[in-house]
């Protein structure tokens, strides 16, 4: 699941009626309400389906979503992690792991 907070980050916003009871859960086990979903759009390149969720700090992008939708691998390293195209291994992003233990997305072309 692609998840974001800000609405701003979404072009194409749907949201959702209010008697939707679709939730996140976080790793805590605790819930939180999507409230809309829609795309990103970055330098050309667009992640369709981004749920936008009430309460969400940070932006999560689904490394298994990029490989099933994308065709895009994810390489991890000790520090960050390099977003390939898998059938040239064309460089599409990179992201670096921050102090929180947290992959930082740098740049997704």
């Amino acid at each position: 699941m692609h998840a974001v907070g800000d609405p701003s980050l979404l072009s194409g916003l749907h949201h959702l009626p209010q008697d939707a009871t679709r939730s996140a859960t976080l790793p805590d086990g605790s819930q939180l309400p999507i409230i809309g979903v829609g795309t990103i759009q970055m330098n050309g390149f667009n992640i369709p389906d981004v749920y936008l969720v009430d309460g969400v700090t940070v932006n999560l992008i689904s490394v298994g979503r990029l490989a099933t939708n994308h065709n895009i691998s994810c390489c991890f390293y000790s520090n960050r992690c390099r977003l390939v195209m898998l059938g040239d291994g064309t460089r599409v992003g990179e992201a670096v792991l921050d102090d929180d233990g947290v992959y930082g997305l740098r740049f997704l072309q």
